[in-house]
């Protein structure tokens, strides 16, 4: 079971120590009491988890407020779109190929 189900339960979880790779790190803005960061990582990373680990380096807590992925393999959020315009794209499309009328 994925472990926001869980959370979302209110069960608690004991995390499996693993290795990641963090390739890159940024601290993009802080205003405390929130920092704002971006990160590139391995996959199965768990950034909430991450972010736990920071607030008890701290001796503090941390939570996330808001996590966006940007990129997941080859695909990239700066490509993405709005479900509406795919919809709307779609029936575009279907106006321009109507079917021919039989002619009698």
């Amino acid at each position: 079971e994925r472990l926001y189900v869980k959370a979302r339960l209110g069960e608690e979880v004991e995390l499996r120590k693993r290795f990641v790779t963090v390739p890159a790190f940024e601290i993009t803005r802080i205003e405390l009491p929130e920092i704002d960061f971006r990160i590139v990582c391995s996959k199965g990373t768990y950034i909430r988890s991450l972010v736990s680990d920071f607030g008890k380096a701290l001796n503090n807590g941390a939570y996330l407020s808001k996590l966006t992925r940007t990129r997941s393999g080859n695909f990239l959020l700066s490509n993405s779109f709005e479900v509406n315009e795919l919809v709307n794209y779609i029936r575009s499309k279907k106006e321009e190929v109507k079917p021919a009328t039989e002619e009698a």
